[in-house]
């Protein structure tokens, strides 16, 4: 029985990984951390990736009308006030300039070919980008031609265990 228990611990600590593998940035989903609220994660297909990128762009206060009548004895038929998000996802497939890494401070570049959009658009739309890992954030940078269209520091967003 010691040797079998002996076999399995140095099993288990044999399996356990050492460190993150380099491609752990893709099975991550990522929130903005400076200025507009966005996620971000890529998709990783096996014999591709596709990038999706969903940003909050503008927030409205919808109040009820001020005619709206009040029910006496029944105030929850009244509409209460919300909040309604403007929202711009962009999704669609990468194609690395060269092998990625995702060792600190080397730069990723990559052509992005956008074939999902919401709201509507003409598709499809060709982007440039860059993700580069900055000390355990991503940082990502989206052009269309030398016009920049998305800039953002990234950190993996922490789910609950």
């Amino acid at each position: 029985m010691k040797k079998f228990s002996a076999i399995l611990i140095l099993f288990v600590f044999a399996c356990e990984p050492k460190e993150k593998s380099s491609g752990y940035m893709f099975n991550e989903r990522w929130i903005s951390v400076d200025g507009q609220r966005s996620e971000v994660w890529f998709q990783d297909w096996s014999s591709y990736i596709r990038l999706f990128i969903k940003t909050q762009k503008d927030t409205l206060k919808v109040s009820p009308s001020p005619y709206a009548t009040r029910t006496k004895n029944k105030p929850y038929l009244y509409p209460k006030p919300y909040k309604l998000y403007e929202v711009d996802q962009l999704i669609g497939n990468l194609t690395w300039e060269k092998e990625f890494s995702w060792e600190n401070g080397y730069e990723n570049n990559f052509a992005w070919k956008v074939d999902r959009s919401n709201p509507k658009r003409t598709l499809p739309l060709d982007y440039e980008g860059m993700a580069k890992n900055e000390g355990g954030k991503l940082r990502l940078i989206i052009k269309e031609n030398d016009k920049l269209i998305f800039n953002t520091l990234l950190e993996p967003l922490k789910y609950k265990k």
